[in-house]
């Protein structure tokens, strides 16, 4: 859930420099109710606090996509792949010999890619039935190809092998790796010692030979690594399109490119589709760029309708606005609480101790429990808000017992339209509280039989449970009583609370320190946060907002006028915007469920990869016990650097 746009971009770029120019997300859920929460989030529907931006977000890749499908892609370069080495090599109880050619694939596919050396992968079934060599080159299907790199493996095919002799004979490019070579063809051992002696690309020299040949030589600088710049070079009507996207969070200054037989580039930029001149110059007939990405760009060159260079010296170092020294919170918004915790009746009366609801829910299938069922869910109020409603999902009742009294659920809707809001702020009382709702709980044969019974996924993806036991959510105007100093950061910008499991409600403060929320009492809250600040400027100061932290979006407004919205990008030009003296600069962060819907008990603090079980726990618990299960919250980071 707290995946930003920004890292979506380079997820999406990543796979755009590979090839691919259509996107369909994952997924669109009309209702996120019970299991469906956990169904590989984030979700790209309403239910995401920033989905209106998606808009922008598409726009984006829509150009990308179409420019990217335009003409035909540039690659001089066949790497063969190696598949069939791994057909050899592989033992189901020890794959330890393919587990190597992998790791010497993904090490290949590094060096070429994050040294822009146009590649394309030959399969050795293809090449058998669709290549030929003409000259010192070698086609498959309608692509050519003037360089040939044998990966690290241990057999070719004879087809593969009788192409690389006549390529070999007629003077073609031919790169090793690692000095692994094959040693057998079609899997028997045979002599292929002409093979040896080629460069090998493992060795800078070798290295430098391949990346020579290409028509778009880039030297990256020297923060630059080879997971940060992605490259494609698309050879179209108009010109050629070459493709750059930075995929990291650093700003790279001063990439030089030298593209051959080029009188003219231009910059285009993806999204508003402008194009700007870059500086550059032209020697011997090749044109010489230099190039500022910063974290997260992209930008695609043209040789079409280009306009001028710029003089070919580095750019200026970037001045950015100084951010006010305090800001101001526009609006307290409503902040949020899980209660992920319960005590369990079976007769109405006698009550277990608080349990996780993970622990309760897992028991119940596992005891193939059918009948009545109470749950007792506990908060502490140390001052009662203004406002507070309580969230609850579909339990089959339409009623809540709060502290004895029986309140009705109410009619309106809150984060999902299955989702019920209550007001039960004239329930409340000083101390411990208690959120009473009986169910008759049951669950089909059906249930029990994918679960345990051994089926397939596919099964189990698609099964509906009769009973869903969920989270209450806790909105309104309080804040949580929480100290700031038990957040200890565990990863970059994941926060474990380690002050117990109990975060007593408190009246909400006129102030919220926006560089983090999550340790100024709003631990769980998701959604919006608006703010404001003072800002001098003159005549000659920067008009550039540079804007790190952690969050998903930022709307930015200057004197009460939109100047932009941060979704790719930390920087923001307000030279439009800016009056001389002083001016306000208002800004709306935003950030996804992943505060309020978890996962909040895994041993990694903030898991980069999540599925339904890193939510669920799902047959993990052995009664009590469970492994993977920590009793403590993790939160991640919401708010601004200043």
């Amino acid at each position: 859930w707290d995946v930003s746009p920004r890292e979506l971009k380079h997820i999406a770029e990543l796979q755009y420099a590979g090839g691919v120019t259509v996107m369909c997300q994952h997924l669109y859920p009309y209702s996120i109710r019970g299991q469906r929460k956990r169904d590989y989030p984030a979700h790209y529907s309403e239910h995401n606090p920033w989905q209106a931006d998606m808009k922008q977000f598409d726009h984006y890749f829509n150009n990308l996509g179409y420019m990217l499908g335009m003409g035909e892609e540039y690659a001089n370069t066949l790497v063969i792949h190696p598949m069939h080495s791994a057909w050899l090599t592989y033992k189901r109880i020890d794959d330890s010999k393919t587990r190597g050619l992998d790791e010497d694939l993904t090490a290949l596919a590094y060096l070429l890619s994050g040294n822009q050396i146009p590649y394309h992968y030959g399969s050795e079934n293809m090449m058998a039935t669709m290549s030929s060599v003409n000259g010192n080159k070698i086609t498959l299907g309608k692509c050519t190809y003037e360089n040939v790199v044998i990966p690290a493996c241990d057999t070719l095919d004879s087809t593969t092998v009788e192409l690389l002799r006549k390529f070999a004979e007629n003077g073609g490019r031919i790169f090793t790796y690692k000095h692994h070579l094959p040693t057998r063809i079609d899997g028997e051992s045979a002599d292929l010692s002409f093979l040896r002696g080629y460069a090998d690309i493992s060795e800078a020299d070798g290295f430098e030979a391949l990346k020579s040949t290409s028509e778009v030589k880039v030297t990256l600088c020297e923060n630059a690594t080879d997971r940060d710049v992605r490259m494609m070079v698309r050879k179209t009507a108009y010109g050629r399109l070459i493709y750059l996207t930075n995929l990291s969070e650093k700003d790279l200054h001063c990439i030089k490119l030298t593209v051959s037989d080029c009188k003219s580039l231009g910059k285009l930029d993806i999204e508003t589709l402008c194009l700007s001149p870059v500086a550059g110059k032209i020697s011997n007939g090749n044109a010489e760029i230099l190039l500022d990405l910063n974290g997260s760009d992209a930008v695609i060159l043209t040789e079409y309708d280009a306009p001028a260079f710029l003089p070919y010296q580095p750019s200026a170092e970037l001045r950015t606005i100084k951010l006010p020294e305090s800001f101001t919170v526009d609006a307290l918004p409503d902040n949020m609480l899980a209660l992920d915790r319960a005590s369990v009746s079976f007769n109405g009366v006698d009550y277990t101790e608080v349990r996780p609801l993970e622990r309760i829910r897992d028991n119940l299938l596992s005891d193939r429990y059918k009948g009545e069922l109470w749950l007792s869910f506990p908060f502490t109020v140390n001052e009662i808000p203004e406002k507070l409603l309580v969230v609850t999902e579909p339990m089959g009742t339409d009623v809540l017992d709060v502290n004895g009294r029986s309140v009705a659920l109410g009619e309106d809707s809150m984060i999902d339209p299955s989702f019920r809001a209550t007001d039960i702020s004239s329930a409340v009382k000083l101390g411990e509280n208690r959120i009473v709702v009986k169910m008759n709980y049951y669950q089909r044969d059906y249930v029990y039989h994918v679960l345990y019974g051994g089926v397939s996924e596919t099964l189990r993806n698609c099964l509906v449970f009769d009973t869903e036991i969920e989270n209450m959510y806790l909105i309104g105007s309080f804040a949580l009583d929480t100290d700031s100093n038990a957040f200890n950061e565990e990863k970059k910008n994941a926060f474990r609370y380690t002050a117990g499991v109990d975060f007593p409600i408190v009246r909400q403060r006129t102030q919220l320190d926006v560089s983090n929320i999550v340790k100024d009492g709003y631990p769980f809250y998701c959604g919006k946060l608006s703010f404001s600040g003072k800002i001098c400027f003159n005549l000659g100061d920067p008009t550039l907002l540079h804007l790190t932290g952690r969050y998903a979006t930022a709307h930015v407004s200057v004197n009460g006028k939109p100047a932009g919205v941060l979704l790719f990008s930390e920087y923001l030009d307000l030279a439009d915007h800016l009056i001389e003296g002083e001016n306000t600069l208002s800004i709306t962060l935003c950030n996804a469920y992943r505060n309020l819907l978890g996962p909040h008990h895994r041993r990694d603090a903030e898991p980069f990869g999540v599925s339904p079980s890193t939510f669920s726990f799902e047959k993990q618990w052995d009664k009590d016990r469970c492994d993977g299960y920590v009793p403590n919250y993790a939160f991640m980071r919401f708010g601004i650097d200043h």
